[in-house]
């Protein structure tokens, strides 16, 4: 009898992860579409870096290339949101914002997309390894992990690698609150991806 009792205090929440809900009779609720964002402060610096960075668009595994928002109920596992997207997948998302925040902060005499026309001295490799809800307890939180390296193209040479990883809290347990954490999440990451970069060695190209 506890063991039914249980499953019912947990169904609303899984229905709400699944997006199964469906309170208004017999049509299905409509698909919500997220933008990912990143509500961080800008930061410049005193001394930019005289370096051209290119930054390559960022991989993703292939379960992230989708623009479904994912989720895990149980560790080992990912789901999609069923009613939940994103306006574009996450991986093309952080590209660009990745690129707004290094114009925002200054941190090199330019930065550009590797298709753009500018001759490059660094170029910034990133791929997306997590990027999920983890919803095990209500309200969860999501989590990011993104592994970067920068290359001097000059040599073909390494100056930095680094793997960062980021997590906050949702503020309830839905989509809703995932997009939420998501976009803190967002800002923690570019706030730790940029000072690496600040950082990285000055002799370096």
């Amino acid at each position: 009898m506890r063991g039914w009792r249980k499953l019912v205090w947990l169904l609303p929440g899984l229905l709400l992860l699944g997006g199964c809900v469906n309170l208004g009779g017999a049509k299905q609720p409509p698909v919500v579409h997220y933008v990912l964002d990143d509500p961080g402060q800008a930061a410049p610096v005193a001394t930019p870096n005289p370096r051209t960075l290119l930054v390559m668009p960022v991989q993703a595994a292939g379960f992230y290339q989708s623009d479904a928002l994912v989720f895990s109920r149980t560790p080992g596992t990912r789901a999609y949101y069923q009613y939940a997207r994103w306006t574009e997948p996450p991986a093309q998302r952080l590209t660009r914002l990745i690129l707004l925040r290094l114009e925002r902060d200054k941190l090199f005499a330019h930065a550009a997309g590797l298709g753009s026309n500018l001759r490059g001295n660094w170029v910034l490799d990133a791929h997306l390894l997590d990027f999920y809800h983890e919803a095990e307890k209500p309200p969860g939180q999501v989590r990011i992990v993104l592994q970067a390296r920068v290359i001097d193209l000059a040599g073909n040479t390494p100056v930095g690698q680094k793997i960062f990883r980021v997590s906050a809290p949702c503020p309830s347990y839905d989509a809703a609150g995932a997009h939420a954490a998501f976009d803190a999440a967002t800002a923690k990451l570019l706030d730790q991806l940029t000072q690496w970069l600040a950082h990285l060695p000055a002799g370096s190209g």
